[in-house]
């Protein structure tokens, strides 16, 4: 067997020092819908804005296409609206998994002490929303997948900052990581956008006729969220424009 390149007693030893000198990290959340904003685009480069309805008092946040907003053009292969607690825990999910990588620390930062890499992998509680912020580059939208880029220079600089950890500069300017991505859909079809703390509910415990109701109304906003108007909704099923919005409401 070969000796271990870090001698055990002093890598224990530096764990327990890393471990003093770590800052207690506050949980500094951001508001559904800001952790990608200026950050998140199509396979074309077109940008995403973020955005939110509310109704019933409850507040539905998504991304919305800018192709959509200023020229009524669905982007092609894309969704044109994109829930937010879905794309941002995805992207959240995939650093966290590619920041305890140690294969990736030792190729972007050959020189760092092995002792501080290995600390970095082992702990993930300096990867908050703010700290995915400011080393975060841009976020494409795929087809079933992302593509997310960290700047390794922001990495180096926010892990000093933040964790006291010097990790040395990096060799390459960026980590891009790929992540599968499907919204969640109903058995229609449509988009479904939680509410923000929203919990489990049936949405078939509900009388037959609200029930044909809701379905209409979510098949409606799928079309709204793909483009169309509420307008050209209305007419296209033979109703009034009143009648759409209120069963877009009712959704």
């Amino acid at each position: 067997m070969h000796e271990g390149i870090i001698d055990e007693n002093l890598f224990e030893k530096v764990q327990k020092q890393l471990n003093t000198n770590s800052p207690t990290l506050k949980n500094e959340a951001i508001k559904s819908g800001g952790l990608l904003k200026g950050l998140l685009y199509d396979c074309d480069s077109v940008i995403y804005s973020p955005t939110y309805t509310i109704k019933k008092g409850k507040r539905y946040s998504y991304y919305i296409s800018q192709n959509l907003l200023q020229y009524r053009d669905h982007p092609k292969g894309n969704m044109a609206r994109i829930p937010s607690h879905e794309i941002e825990k995805s992207v959240t999910n995939a650093i966290k998994d590619e920041l305890q990588n140690i294969n990736m620390w030792q190729g972007c930062f050959p020189d760092a002490p092995q002792e501080s890499l290995q600390w970095l992998t082992r702990n993930n509680t300096y990867i908050q929303d703010s700290f995915i912020k400011v080393v975060l580059s841009s976020v494409t939208v795929q087809a079933e997948k992302l593509e997310i880029k960290i700047d390794t220079q922001k990495l180096e600089m926010e892990l000093s900052k933040v964790t006291k950890v010097s990790v040395n500069s990096p060799t390459e300017k960026e980590i891009i990581i790929e992540a599968s991505f499907k919204t969640k859909r109903g058995n229609n079809g449509a988009i479904i956008i939680d509410h923000q703390n929203s919990g489990y509910q049936d949405p078939l415990d509900i009388p037959a006729d609200k029930l044909k109701r809701v379905v209409r109304g979510v098949i409606w906003r799928d079309k709204h969220f793909s483009g169309a108007t509420l307008k050209e909704i209305a007419q296209a099923g033979g109703h009034g424009e009143n009648m759409s919005i209120n069963a877009f409401k009712k959704v």
